[in-house]
């Protein structure tokens, strides 16, 4: 599946007008409104949500979303202009920034990564010095919270030294 501008923007307006009804009406999402905000991708690689605020034409095809867009916008920021300048700079500012990642290759290069450092420990005998940590894996932390694990490098074996030598 290649990405679509016009589909993403699409998701993306019909999320954040989603965010915004829930938003003035003070409740939680609904399991069909979850839906729909799980399909935010953000605006990267969306070059047309720079035109906000300008007069640049937009091609017929974006006029409409981004003509949405802005009216949420308008909508969440209640009036206030200075408030709906700040949530279009914000959006503006994430266009070279904000990329959306599908999971399917996040999983392939983990994989993949995982993979040689397996074989590296195996080919170089580093089993202590080098361990492998599953970063999805939850971490339990005092208060029962759940977390991301925070230690990434483990103590090192004894005869590895821990600060850098003099004579270098």
């Amino acid at each position: 599946m290649s990405y679509n501008k016009q589909t993403s923007l699409a998701a993306n307006v019909e999320a954040i007008e989603t965010a915004v009804k829930i938003h003035v009406q003070g409740r939680k999402a609904m399991a069909k409104e979850k839906e729909t905000l799980s399909r935010y991708s953000g605006f990267g690689g969306i070059k047309e949500v720079l035109n906000i605020g300008t007069d640049n034409p937009l091609p017929d095809n974006m006029a409409e979303p981004m003509n949405r867009l802005q009216k949420a916008l308008r909508t969440l920021a209640g009036g206030e202009e200075t408030m709906y300048r700040k949530l279009t700079d914000s959006l503006k500012a994430s266009v070279l920034t904000a990329f959306y990642t599908p999971q399917f290759l996040v999983d392939a290069v983990a994989r993949q990564i995982r993979a040689a450092f397996t074989e590296y420990r195996a080919i170089r005998g580093l089993i202590a010095c080098l361990p492998l940590i599953d970063f999805s894996a939850p971490t339990e932390v005092p208060g029962g919270k759940s977390t991301m694990r925070r230690s990434y490098f483990p103590t090192p074996p004894a005869n590895v030294p821990t600060s850098p030598s003099s004579t270098i």
